[in-house]
């Protein structure tokens, strides 16, 4: 395949600005060898970005509720275990986890709101 008729037509047509935007090297055997380092301060904003990132992406939720510790989530053995707050806890999301369960679903996939 030969291109050199297609480079020729696109410098024909190349107008002056894009003619001069174009960086040039000096050398061409000038070339970074690997990524650039990154300064401390710039590996702590691509961590923090990481974090937030993920914050929001459901990880933790779907990990909470695949650890079966998550609220109306426990056996009734594990919840005769539990006393006082834990208890009532427990006690209202499994009742509020049931109630979610039976509403109809919604054309949409959803659930009704009750």
């Amino acid at each position: 395949m030969n291109l050199s008729q297609l480079v020729a037509i696109r410098l024909a047509h190349q107008t002056k600005r894009a003619f001069k935007s174009v960086k040039m090297r000096a050398n061409p055997l000038d070339t970074t060898a690997g990524p650039p380092v990154q300064t401390e301060r710039q590996r702590l904003c691509a961590q923090m970005a990481e974090v937030v990132r993920r914050a929001g992406s459901g990880l933790e939720r779907d990990a909470r509720w695949r650890s079966g510790t998550a609220p109306g989530t426990r056996s009734a053995v594990e919840v005769l275990a539990l006393t006082g707050n834990s208890a009532n806890a427990e006690v209202v999301a499994k009742e509020r986890v049931n109630t979610v369960r039976n509403l109809p679903l919604l054309p949409d996939g959803g659930r009704a709101v009750s």
